[in-house]
């Protein structure tokens, strides 16, 4: 008898589907008192239910353990026998479709994560899956579709931010703005991690403008946050607008007088040509940290202009020593040695800059009269 109740299951299981919002794991009792069952045959299908529901857990287990182990077949094998005995679980569906991504069958995993969306279409881990799924085939329409659609719902999880790295990984730039906005817009008293990627995504595109506008949004929620001011700073240098950028930067360093605050302080000193005020800024970071390569090259700039050549050279061999791949330091030592007269070894200095990597047409640090 209760093999014969099982054949009923699939019955029962589309009866119990096609009450609207129906959720048969929260909302069992409403689903059976709705079908008018005897209690005894109730009975007996709830304990083939509880049956072939723990089965198909247990297949799918078994293929989670098969694809851990590289052993598709089985583990496609393993998660077929799970869909077939629970079909309205969307976490078999999901997990089945792991397995066809491992063996590069995107078009079969794009129709079992199109129906594990159908079965649970506010759970994102889904949505991430098919949206990979679209990327993976170049479906690039598709994703775009998926994304406005994802949105939508609202769901308040960390996986907005999950979706829009994968997006920028594809250089799906608009994509990866609308998802970074929602993430803001959904909660914007906690929203660093997404206001941090939208401004890195922004800076990709050269869209200066609206990477400043997403830390000034910052500012305008926490005023004393020395983070959201530097960003500022980083973004209206970028726009050439280095007196504004000076004066924000002194705002992080009034709220914080950390290293990188004062670094970015005698950049924006040093474009307006403000030379001792930036070398007075470069010293105050490097106070705060010695082991930055960068910042010893700024100074060792800063230097140069002043026409303090033999400081210039001192500062430009330690940013070599933090960083003996950067080419513009190696450059930098070259200018210093050649107005100082060290002929020799600037050119030296010059030919190891072009091996990592140097040219003038990309650069305006070295002129090229210094090292001829």
């Amino acid at each position: 008898f209760f093999q014969e109740a099982k054949k009923l299951i699939p019955n029962f299981l589309v009866e119990v589907a096609s009450h609207k919002n129906f959720n048969i794991d929260l909302k069992f009792d409403k689903a059976w008192s709705q079908l008018g069952l005897s209690s005894e045959t109730e009975a007996v299908l709830r304990e083939a239910i509880k049956f072939d529901k723990k089965e198909a857990q247990h297949w799918c287990e078994q293929g989670e353990v098969h694809l851990y182990q590289k052993r598709y077949p089985e583990a496609e094998n393993a998660f077929q026998k799970a869909i077939e005995l629970d079909k309205k679980h969307a976490d078999h569906w999901c997990d089945f479709a792991d397995e066809l991504i491992s063996q590069k069958k995107y078009s079969e995993a794009e129709i079992a994560c199109r129906q594990a969306v159908e079965l649970n279409p506010r759970y994102s881990d889904h949505w991430l899956r098919l949206i990979n799924t679209f990327i993976l085939q170049k479906k690039y329409h598709e994703v775009e579709v998926a994304v406005r659609r994802y949105t939508k719902l609202n769901l308040k999880d960390s996986n907005y931010n999950k979706l829009g790295m994968i997006l920028v990984s594809q250089k799906m730039y608009s994509e990866a703005e609308t998802v970074f906005q929602e993430a803001i817009n959904l909660n914007r008293e906690d929203s660093l991690d997404a206001r941090h990627n939208l401004f890195n995504v922004f800076l990709h595109q050269k869209k200066y403008s609206k990477a400043e506008a997403v830390y000034r949004e910052g500012v305008k929620l926490n005023p004393k946050n020395d983070y959201d001011w530097f960003k500022i700073g980083v973004a209206l240098l970028l726009q050439q607008k280095s007196s504004e950028a000076e004066a924000a930067s002194r705002k992080a360093i009034e709220l914080n007088p950390h290293a990188n605050n004062w670094k970015l302080f005698g950049a924006a000193l040093g474009l307006q040509k403000k030379y001792s005020e930036a070398e007075a800024a470069y010293r105050k970071a490097i106070e705060l940290n010695p082991k930055s390569a960068e910042t010893w090259a700024n100074l060792g700039i800063m230097l140069r202009s002043q026409k303090k050549y033999s400081e210039a050279e001192a500062a430009s061999r330690k940013a070599i020593e933090l960083n003996p791949k950067d080419a513009n330091s190696w450059a930098n030592l070259s200018v210093a040695l050649a107005e100082q007269n060290k002929i020799f070894e600037a050119g030296d200095a010059y030919r190891e800059a072009e091996k990592l990597g140097y040219s003038e047409s990309k650069s305006v640090i070295i002129r090229k009269e210094a090292i001829h």
